[in-house]
Formats: structure tokens, sequence, C-alpha cells
């Protein structure tokens, strides 16, 4: 009977500390957009994704983003903890590619929530930056 007040005491705790450990948010969409190095400019901008979910994982430091492809099909990208910069912003690497991104959180003109991961080295001089508006937290 102990051992299963303990065992049952266990979970609860593994289960609470769990939820904790998370954060989750929403957005209605996500783009990518291919940057010019050079110019700075915006050479075109692709629809990455819609119903879009960003999980926060604390202990990780780490971001799971998933979302519904143009095919329907869930669509996912996850993003590792590097470092702090002393700008605010915060690396991570790509775990499927190990590319690097740098995240900026910021809050637009109209007072919504906006995470961008800016890929950190161009591809034939092309910043790619994949961009989320309208993130709000999941309660």
């Amino acid at each position: 009977m102990k051992r299963l007040l303990f065992l049952i005491f266990i979970l609860t705790s593994i289960l609470a500390y769990g939820q904790d450990d998370e954060k989750v948010f929403r957005a209605p969409s996500m783009e990518a957009l291919f940057i010019d190095s050079v110019s700075n400019k915006v050479m075109t901008s692709v629809p990455w994704g819609k119903t879009v979910i960003i999980v926060y994982k604390n202990y990780f430091k780490s971001y799971q983003v998933l979302y519904t492809d143009v095919d329907g099909a869930l669509g996912f990208i996850n993003f590792d903890y590097l470092q702090d910069l002393q700008d605010g912003n915060i690396v991570y690497t790509e775990r499927k590619s190990g590319k690097k991104y740098i995240l900026s959180k910021y809050v637009n003109d109209k007072g919504e929530v906006v995470y961008m991961f800016k890929k950190d080295r161009t591809d034939r001089g092309v910043f790619v930056v994949f961009v989320i508006q309208k993130v709000v937290e999941n309660s």
C-alpha cells in the first residue's frame, strides 16, 4: 500500500512539473521571408504554414514550432538553445539541419507579438527569416 501511494505521489509530481516546464503559444500563420543580404530588401515572402503552435520548454530553453503546411500535413521545426546575445536576442540551432538561427521577439505597432527566427548566414546572398505574427499565449 505504501509503495502504491509513493508511486502515485511520484507520478503526480512528474505530471505537475511537466506542465510547468512548458509554455504553449499560438498564431494564425507563419511566413518565410527571403531577404537580399546586400540591399536588406525582401525579395519574396512565402506563406509557410497556418494554425501555428509554438511550444517553449523552459528547462531546455527550446522551441518547437508546429504548423499545417500547404498540403494540409503537420510540419514542424525544432529550435534548440545555444546562447544569449548581448542585444537580447538568442541563438538557436535547427535540430534537423544544424543551421543557426537568431530569435528576435518584439511587439509591432499594432501591439501584436511577433517572433522572428533569422538564419545567421546567407545562402547565395539571401537571408531566410521565419516570421510568426499575432503570437498569443494559449490559456
